[in-house]
């Protein structure tokens, strides 16, 4: 069988394989950040399930479920949004209406919606998808966990700034419970927790926060890591709230060297700490 090509006299069996075997390569180069070949194999594998499976089938669902992260990430989310709608559709026909997967889907538009400013929306399919989550796992779980944190993310984009704490630390002590205080999860909650006391205006707190996530994500992370420098920078933002500049300037700067050696120095989240960098040092000069 030539890749990409497939011939009449292939059972449908065969098929299938082919298609898993196209998903988990696509899996790959996502994780790679090879979005055009991840599609492009995505797209091989939803063409074969559609004939051999049919637009009613759970692993078709999964096949548009895919297409819609890699939308979603390159930033193209009409498409991503047609996309998950397709999935959740197939799966609520043929999974029902209180199924993980069902969920799953109501979750990944709730995202979606989310990046857009659709909060009304985004708050609609995260607090379905946790009904369902709660109903088949409890509430302490790791998914559950998840959209609380998501929920927590809308309110904080409304200004709801309580509210949004208040989701944040449910999932904060199940990520405790289940993860303990050394994982990445918990530290990026912590994170998010930071985020929501910063909007609210109160520094203390986000800086404190801020610091746990730091500390954390250098444990287990270590120093060359996008999420270390998140946490670097969110540490500046708060020195230079405080007009403390030289200080917000060190962690800048930090930051600003994990991201060129990770991202390289024509990355987005590069520029903007150069750009931070830029525009405190020329505050710090005219000071003098």
């Amino acid at each position: 069988i030539v890749f990409g090509d497939w011939s009449s006299d292939v059972c449908s069996s065969d098929l299938k394989k082919i298609a898993t075997s196209y998903n988990c390569l696509a899996d790959v180069y996502w994780i790679q950040g090879n979005y055009r070949q991840a599609m492009s194999l995505y797209e091989m594998a939803l063409k074969i399930r559609l004939e051999t499976l049919g637009d009613k089938h759970p692993e078709t669902a999964i096949g548009y479920n895919c297409m819609g992260d890699v939308y979603s990430q390159t930033g193209h989310f009409d498409k991503a949004l047609d996309c998950y709608q397709t999935a959740l559709s197939i799966r609520l026909k043929t999974l029902g209406n209180r199924h993980t997967q069902t969920a799953d889907s109501l979750n990944n538009l709730g995202i979606v919606y989310d990046i857009t400013g659709e909060y009304a929306e985004a708050l609609s399919q995260f607090q379905q998808a946790l009904l369902i989550k709660e109903e088949i796992f409890g509430d302490l779980h790791l998914e559950v966990a998840t959209i609380l944190n998501n929920l927590g993310g809308v309110f904080d984009h409304q200004g709801e700034y309580d509210l949004a704490l208040e989701q944040h630390e449910k999932a904060l002590q199940i990520w405790m419970e289940l993860l303990g205080e050394k994982h990445q999860e918990t530290a990026a909650c912590l994170n998010n927790i930071g985020c929501a006391y910063e909007n609210k205006g109160d520094n203390g707190k986000a800086l404190e926060y801020y610091e746990k996530a730091l500390k954390i994500y250098l444990e287990v992370l270590g120093e060359k890591r996008f999420e270390t420098s998140t946490a670097l920078v969110n540490i500046g933002c708060i020195y230079e709230n405080k007009q403390d500049y030289r200080t917000a300037l060190l962690y800048y700067n930090r930051a600003f060297s994990i991201r060129q050696a990770v991202l390289g120095s024509d990355h987005p989240a590069t520029q903007r700490t150069q750009n931070n960098i830029s525009r405190l040092e020329e505050i710090v000069s005219t000071s003098l």
